[in-house]
């Protein structure tokens, strides 16, 4: 694909749909995978997808679908991400409309539930997933020299930390709510001290960068970007323990134990 939007529309999307399929179970107070889902049946295609690869090689997503040869011609890797974009649109459409579905159900005396559904706070929650999202990629549109569309990026791409920091931050707030749904407690993305650093770290840039778009160079932006990865993969990490340790305290369960 190439260090270009394509590629994080390409990784982001399927992000957005194993977050929004959690924020579902959060609501209907369990995962409930029909046939054509994106948990099993999806990874298996892409088990498919990297095991053909792994044989035959990458250069076949280059193929020339339509236009061949001009400046709008379109490529197999174009087709895959347009399917990947509207697949994963229509399950995160459909994780909403399950969680409708499941509110306005009559419950029996034992049926599974999970928490009340407020329409306002499913507005913030929604916003409070794609708000850090978009922001995050405005990075790559930035400075002088855009990371986004870089021709040879050579041994270092920023933008694969770029959509690397992205998944981080997807999965920051899909474990919290997850922590949120076995606590029953109200869960608001923007409760995470993590997410709102990121939020305050891409205005902050932003900001600087209208003062002197000059001095943001792909250099300034590149080295940014990693700042803020390593920050992230810290704090993730200690706060992945710490889920760990609280969890499995409340479970009786023993963790990080050799005896």
């Amino acid at each position: 694909i190439g260090d270009n939007m394509k590629a994080v529309v390409s990784v982001l999307a399927p992000c957005a749909s194993f977050h929004f399929s959690t924020l579902e179970e959060y609501y209907t107070g369990g995962l409930f995978l029909g046939p054509f889902n994106g948990v099993t049946d999806g990874s298996a295609a892409v088990y498919f997808t990297m095991f053909f690869m792994a044989i035959a090689g990458n250069d076949f997503w280059r193929w020339p679908v339509a236009n061949s040869g001009t400046p709008n011609e379109i490529l197999l890797v174009d087709i895959m991400v347009f399917l990947n974009v509207i697949i994963q649109t229509a399950i995160v459409i459909m994780c909403l409309k399950n969680m409708f579905d499941h509110q306005r159900k009559e419950l029996g005396e034992n049926e599974v539930t999970g928490e009340p559904l407020n329409n306002k706070d499913l507005v913030v929650q929604v916003l409070g997933y794609f708000i850090p999202m978009v922001a995050l990629t405005l990075l790559a549109l930035m400075g002088k020299e855009p990371i986004i569309d870089y021709p040879d990026p050579g041994s270092f791409s920023p933008l694969f930390y770029l959509i690397l920091l992205q998944c981080l931050v997807m999965a920051h707030l899909t474990i919290s709510l997850q922590v949120n749904h076995i606590t029953k407690s109200k869960y608001s993305p923007f409760k995470s001290r993590l997410m709102l650093l990121q939020l305050s770290a891409v205005f902050l840039i932003y900001i600087l960068h209208l003062f002197d778009i000059s001095a943001f160079t792909k250099a300034v932006f590149s080295d940014t970007i990693l700042v803020l990865f390593s920050l992230q993969l810290v704090f993730q990490t200690h706060f992945v323990l710490k889920v760990i340790k609280e969890v499995s305290y409340a479970l009786e369960i023993r963790v990080f134990c050799v005896k």
